[in-house]
């Protein structure tokens, strides 16, 4: 584990951040604007990147806590053990329900990180509907 640490760490460091993720997925090189993400779902070892446009759902091999780790300052909120979320492209969410909603999809929100998720909403100053 502590390997797996220093290797996602050395290549979070060498990413340079310009708005676009530099990927390979199986034997293909992906350019992913970030802003167009929605959300990363977990997938056993492997990441399923969810973007605005629905004919593109790259499955990725790194582990979710690789993309955490590499938009952690960039508008990205780990709201459950599955899924890492855009705040951007938020459209509601229901506390009470515990679920968060996009342009065609809907996720769960973890109970002991919903507090932190309204928090973070709010210092991010991401304007949002609440159902």
């Amino acid at each position: 584990m502590i390997i797996n640490d220093i290797q996602y760490s050395n290549e979070i460091m060498h990413q340079k951040f310009n708005g676009i993720i530099y990927l390979k997925s199986h034997n293909e090189r992906l350019n992913l604007e970030v802003e167009k993400i929605l959300f990363f779902r977990a997938e056993g070892s492997y990441t399923k990147v969810i973007m605005e446009d629905e004919n593109r759902t790259p499955l990725i091999s790194k582990s979710l806590c690789f993309f955490e780790l590499l938009l952690n300052d960039k508008g990205f909120f780990r709201c459950h053990n599955s899924y890492l979320v855009n705040l951007k492209q938020i459209k509601s969410y229901n506390i009470k329900n515990k679920i968060i909603t996009f342009k065609f999809h809907t996720i769960p929100l973890s109970r002991r990180r919903s507090n932190e998720f309204i928090r973070i909403l709010s210092d991010y100053g991401v304007r949002y509907i609440r159902t």
